[in-house]
């Protein structure tokens, strides 16, 4: 009777010992994934930063996210650097794919100043339902670069 006892209290211990090792593993890839994310989004940011910064003769917004020429917004134009920056698997001029997540560009309007990112990542996030999620903005006047983690 005390071995069986014995093999049970080490079956548990096992098993317990298991799970939690699993929970860390499962909690290690997800913050990777979130972390790869995030770095994609930097790396996007730098590349819109030089976009924004560069003249129009040269391909650049000329101190904005969608450049004027003629006197007409070119809304084509602000995805464009994407190519330019390696972010070559893309469906338009803002959406696009990395081996991390997929991303999304936008700006609220014309003469906003700040170009938003949302990346969505491969892993179930923290509330154990939807991908990891995070929002990264832009603004090009001050290069300034912030990130809300949404999930």
């Amino acid at each position: 009777m005390q071995q069986f006892l014995l093999v049970c209290i080490a079956v548990i211990i096992v098993v317990v010992a298991f799970a939690g090792a699993f929970g860390l593993i499962q909690n290690h890839i997800v913050d990777s994934n979130r972390q790869a994310v995030m770095q994609d989004l930097r790396n996007m940011a730098h590349s819109a930063l030089e976009y924004y910064n560069a003249p129009l003769y040269i391909g650049g917004g000329n101190g904005n996210w969608i450049p004027v020429v003629d006197g007409e917004y070119q809304t084509q134009r602000c995805g464009l650097w994407l190519n330019h920056a390696g972010f070559n698997n893309h469906t338009s001029n803002d959406s696009f794919i990395t081996e991390n997540g997929t991303f999304e560009m936008w700006v609220n309007s014309y003469e906003d100043k700040n170009l938003k990112f949302e990346g969505t990542g491969l892993e179930i996030g923290n509330d154990g339902i939807y991908p990891v999620k995070v929002l990264m903005t832009v603004n090009g006047p001050t290069s300034g670069i912030s990130f809300n983690i949404l999930n």
